[in-house]
């Protein structure tokens, strides 16, 4: 298996360990946090109610169903076609209807479901960088149409996540895709979508900035990543956790989730960046080294795995 497989792999599987790692803490202030936690924050799993597995937020559930439509015979042809379908059938069972035959195989497992609706987030849109091999501007322009519908902002702030993880996939360093996705963000959509396009530049150039300034700690810097005038900060709290821990996924992650924005998708942007870094193979099961099993405690880890293989071997060609 090549490199780029195996970080592929490693994209996917990251992302779920800082969503599950985040989803408890989601909507908690910093003090709540502690308070519950202690000083150092949540820095493992907090155990389901079934007393063994991390459960798994719906916005990487929706994820899941991206790939699975990616995956679907003639998505070569109509990828976003066949995206629009898995997203259809995965809302509609999470609502209790039925929609046999289903068009998506992880449909069967009726653990996907939790009977909540996810919100728009640019999850959904992660694994267009992880599909399409043959150029970033593709991955960057199959985000901004599947995500049409959302607020400009995450649409946006969703296609400069893909750029960034297209390079990663591709073997070049995280701090170089940065500034290369607001080049290309701007030379395909400066025009009509120049306000939040700088917007969007100055929060990643920020996390870039405030990663490289070891003397500053990491709880200003996410306050700084957090302010009003930052128009998405789960991405700019992301980068700059990926950005600090390039080489541990744990540490990433503990970082994201520990604030009082949406631990769930700035987990996961940090794990899913570090793994793509790493590849699958180099994500150790105890890397926290707080006896955390990094794999062994995630929900539906069968489901990921399997999902993340069919995905490396796939893809736009």
């Amino acid at each position: 298996m090549n490199d780029i497989s195996l970080r592929i792999q490693g994209a996917v599987t990251g992302a779920a360990i800082g969503a599950a790692r985040g989803e408890p803490v989601r909507g908690y202030s910093l003090q709540q946090i502690h308070d519950k936690y202690g000083p150092d924050g949540i820095i493992r799993y907090d155990i389901g109610r079934d007393g063994y597995t991390a459960k798994l937020p719906e916005e990487y559930r929706m994820m899941l169903y991206t790939i699975n439509g990616l995956l679907l015979p003639d998505a070569v042809h109509s990828p976003l076609k066949r995206v629009q379908m898995a997203w259809q059938e995965f809302k509609a069972l999470q609502k209790g209807v039925e929609a046999q035959p289903y068009c998506c195989w992880i449909s069967e497992n009726v653990h996907m479901f939790t009977g909540v609706i996810p919100k728009p987030s640019i999850l959904s849109v992660v694994p267009m960088a992880l599909w399409v091999k043959d150029s970033p501007l593709t991955a960057i322009r199959m985000a901004v149409e599947a995500a049409s519908e959302n607020p400009a902002s995450e649409q946006f702030a969703g296609a400069a996540l893909v750029n960034c993880l297209y390079q990663v996939i591709h073997g070049d360093k995280l701090e170089n895709a940065i500034p290369e996705s607001i080049q290309r963000l701007t030379a395909l959509y400066g025009d009509s979508r120049r306000a939040i396009l700088d917007n969007i530049a100055g929060l990643m150039e920020l996390a870039l900035m405030l990663s490289k300034n070891e003397s500053s700690p990491n709880d200003t810097n996410i306050e700084l990543l957090s302010q009003p005038a930052i128009v998405y900060p789960s991405l700019a709290i992301g980068l700059y956790s990926a950005l600090r821990y390039p080489n541990d996924c744990s540490r990433a992650i503990t970082v994201a989730v520990n604030q009082a924005g949406d631990s769930v998708i700035s987990g996961a942007i940090a794990g899913c960046l570090v793994g793509a870094q790493k590849g699958i193979l180099e994500i150790d099961e105890n890397e926290g080294g707080n006896d955390e099993l990094m794999f062994s405690g995630l929900e539906l880890l069968s489901v990921v795995w399997v999902l993340g293989r069919d995905l490396a071997c796939a893809g736009s060609d």
